[in-house]
């Protein structure tokens, strides 16, 4: 989450705090699901990027209780979305590959170098590429 507001930041891309949306603690999946459409109704956001597979799935919940004339000026983004027939956003959604394994390797060796050097680390930031694929699909500022 904080890459992504680093690049909307970098971009000069405001974002507000409360565009930020997650669900809260003992809060039913209907109860955040119509809290999601009344936001997106009074936001009118121009695109959707759920940061985690539970948010891609209930986002895929919402959809059908958007109006059509909203939905139709969204533009949607997904992490790693390659093959799970489970959510149908890879058909509509922009994907971010953000190559999980080299991820998952390198916070290994922080870690590993982080008890090594008992608990005296200096923070990193590990810049690693990711491939966008399917970017056709969003739509521009001009479009909407």
């Amino acid at each position: 989450l904080r890459g992504y507001e680093q690049a909307l930041e970098d971009h000069n891309v405001k974002i507000g705090s409360n565009l930020l949306m997650s669900q809260k603690y003992g809060e039913s999946n209907d109860l955040f699901i119509k809290r999601i459409v009344t936001e997106i109704q009074q936001l009118s956001p121009t695109a959707i990027l759920p940061l985690c597979y539970s948010s891609s799935l209930i986002l895929q919940n919402t959809l059908k209780h958007i109006p059509a004339n909203i939905l139709n000026d969204l533009s949607f983004m997904n992490f790693e979305l390659d093959s799970d027939y489970k959510c149908k956003l890879i058909v509509i959604a922009t994907k971010i590959s953000q190559q999980s394994v080299l991820m998952g390797q390198k916070a290994t060796e922080l870690l590993l170098k982080n008890i090594a050097n008992k608990n005296n680390f200096q923070k990193q930031t590990i810049e690693l590429p990711c491939k966008i694929s399917n970017e056709d699909r969003i739509k521009t500022l001009a479009e909407i």
